[in-house]
């Protein structure tokens, strides 16, 4: 954990134990009432954020990925990335997202189907060559 990840996480600590905590034992009357008061917050900031989600989902399909502002990830081998991107950049940025998710249960699909129908004397057995 980095120096600034754990900084982070006191923070939230002493954020839960020193604000939340003493806030939620001062204005609560039971464990009870506390666990629906915590609940009612959290199922409100969780509504705004599926608004916000939903509202962001929508920008995808009607932006393309270059108007979308798509960058690959840093470390990951970004020329392929880039250039994926590059090729996809007048696509929809939603409708990408859906076909790159699902594609590694394509591929899983093609491997599975391979495995079945392939010969075993073509699989290259490196391990018995000694």
């Amino acid at each position: 954990m980095s120096r600034e990840e754990k900084s982070e996480v006191d923070r939230q600590r002493r954020l839960v134990k020193e604000v939340i905590y003493p806030f939620l034992v001062a204005n609560c009357t039971s464990v009870s009432d506390m666990r629906h008061r915590v609940d009612s917050v959290f199922q409100a900031i969780e509504k705004v954020k599926v608004a916000r989600m939903n509202a962001l989902i929508n920008e995808m399909k009607e932006e393309t990925i270059s108007e979308f502002g798509v960058v690959p990830l840093e470390g990951t081998g970004e020329d392929v990335e880039k250039k994926l991107l590059e090729l996809l950049a007048d696509e929809n940025a939603g409708v990408v997202a859906d076909l790159l998710q699902g594609f590694p249960t394509v591929i899983d699909a093609g491997i599975k189907v391979e495995m079945l129908t392939r010969k075993v004397d073509t699989l290259p057995l490196q391990l018995l060559d000694g």
